[in-house]
């Protein structure tokens, strides 16, 4: 099964509506390889393709990309994945390298697309490039201090969550926690959330409660084994 006949339109008319849409688009199949069924030329332009009708002609994945996103084909299909997971859309800030060794920070989502029996067919992407300095700088900057736990980091993919999921931690203790995981003492917390540090010894106090931990270390742990790591409150964006 495909998206196109799910969607019951043919290769010319999808490819038409998502050259419409501003940023990079695709879709990909649930099926073993994960195929990437379309693009748009934005999107194959930035993967180094000349050509997007090439996904109708040949089998593309993540792995036969021809850029550095090729060796990060696993964490994409990972983010495929738990597209499922999400009762709407999976919200993303990818840190990529793509043709040309052109590093972008993208921002997006991944929509799951079922048949009429409620089965997953496939899965839509759609990124948006960031070129705001800042962000762009705070994106690296973040790669650069999760390195301290994965040597072989070098493109990151992030979840935008409203807080972390797999924990009872409330939205701005998440925020906290996401500062703890990276190192920040609470006073550096305090300056980045604009609250006193007062305020975050308190929220700090809560995190180890709801985790069980009693050092920092303890709580940096649990965070790492909850997969927090991977995950971005939305509220800090």
């Amino acid at each position: 099964m495909s998206i196109l006949k799910t969607l019951s339109t043919s290769p010319k008319q999808a490819m038409d509506f998502v050259n419409l849409l501003p940023g990079y688009v695709w879709w990909k199949l649930y099926d073993e390889a994960h195929s990437i069924e379309l693009m748009n030329t934005a999107a194959a332009t930035v993967c180094g393709f000349s050509d997007p009708h090439v996904c109708l002609e040949e089998q593309i994945t993540d792995s036969n990309l021809p850029c550095r996103a090729s060796e990060f084909s696993e964490q994409l299909i990972v983010e495929d994945n738990k597209a499922l997971e999400e009762p709407e859309s999976l919200r993303l800030v990818n840190v990529i390298c793509f043709a040309d060794n052109d590093w972008r920070v993208t921002y997006g989502h991944k929509k799951v697309v079922r048949d009429h029996a409620g089965e997953p067919v496939g899965v839509i992407g759609h990124l948006h490039n960031l070129t705001d300095c800042t962000f762009l700088s705070n994106a690296f900057n973040l790669l650069h201090r999760d390195l301290r736990y994965d040597e072989n980091l070098s493109q990151a993919s992030y979840h935008i969550v409203n807080q972390y999921k797999a924990s009872s931690l409330t939205p701005r203790e998440s925020e906290c926690a996401f500062y703890v995981l990276r190192g920040q003492s609470n006073r550096e917390i305090s300056e980045k959330l604009h609250i006193s540090i007062k305020t975050v010894e308190v929220h700090y106090q809560h995190i180890k409660s709801k985790l069980d931990c009693r050092f920092r270390s303890q709580v940096i742990e649990k965070l790492l084994n909850l997969e927090c790591l991977q995950q971005i409150p939305a509220s800090l964006l």
